[in-house]
């Protein structure tokens, strides 16, 4: 392996290269080697980043796939008549589970409220409150419900509670001098049935518009809401 120096038609030089001798055909072989690692990937890192693409590639075919409602599942267990719409008016989806956020995915689906805030949210199934929060990101108002068959049903971004759930708000603000506050009732503090209004729809937290973010979660884990809703 010979040093050599390259040199360009003005007579600057303009980058080392390495000759390598090699018995081929009785010809040599030249090949440029570049100032700056890196520039040129090895055949490692090529193959390292074809496989970080693909894998890419894949986990969002797999999302937008988990994105359709699962035509054909069997309902869980204790839902077998499905869940009563969350919200009063006629549903339009403007955005899908499992949808790619900047660093996350969607864990829910997002309901258009025809422009407006304050549109009935209501119970899907019988259940009890299970968690109230309030604040000025993320969620903003929250209400989650623990239903009678164990799953549980998120709504976020509303306007306001309930008469019966504020109350209990007002209450835990007032004790913590706090406006942004996160509680658990106890599951016989706040009982509801099926079409129990349980809040208003807003644009509270992160929030871009009037809307409702609703979320059904099995064992912890994200299940799309369509699967379930009649």
């Amino acid at each position: 392996v010979v040093p050599c120096a390259r040199f360009s038609r003005s007579g600057g030089e303009v980058g080392p290269f390495v000759k390598h001798d090699v018995a081929r055909d009785n010809t040599t072989l030249e090949s440029n080697v570049s100032l700056h690692p890196g520039k040129i990937p090895s055949a490692p890192q090529r193959r390292s980043r074809f496989w970080l693409y693909f894998s890419s590639a894949m986990l969002l075919v797999l999302m937008c796939l988990l994105s359709l409602p699962e035509y054909g599942a069997p309902p869980a267990e204790g839902a077998s008549n499905g869940f009563v719409p969350p919200i009063q008016i006629p549903l339009v989806l403007t955005s899908t589970f499992g949808e790619y956020r900047s660093g996350h995915f969607h864990a829910g689906i997002d309901l258009a409220t025809q422009g407006r805030v304050g549109i009935p949210v209501t119970a899907v199934a019988p259940g009890y409150v299970y968690r109230v929060r309030a604040s000025g990101s993320n969620y903003g108002n929250a209400v989650s419900l623990l239903l009678d068959n164990g799953m549980l049903a998120l709504y976020a971004h509303l306007d306001r509670f309930s008469d019966t759930i504020q109350t209990f708000a007002r209450r835990e603000q007032l004790e913590s001098g706090n406006y942004e506050i996160d509680f658990f009732p106890l599951p016989s503090q706040i009982r509801v049935a099926a079409g129990d209004t349980v809040g208003y729809s807003g644009n509270t937290g992160a929030s871009f518009g009037p809307h409702l973010h609703f979320e059904v979660r099995v064992g912890g884990g994200r299940k799309n809401p369509l699967s379930y809703i009649k």
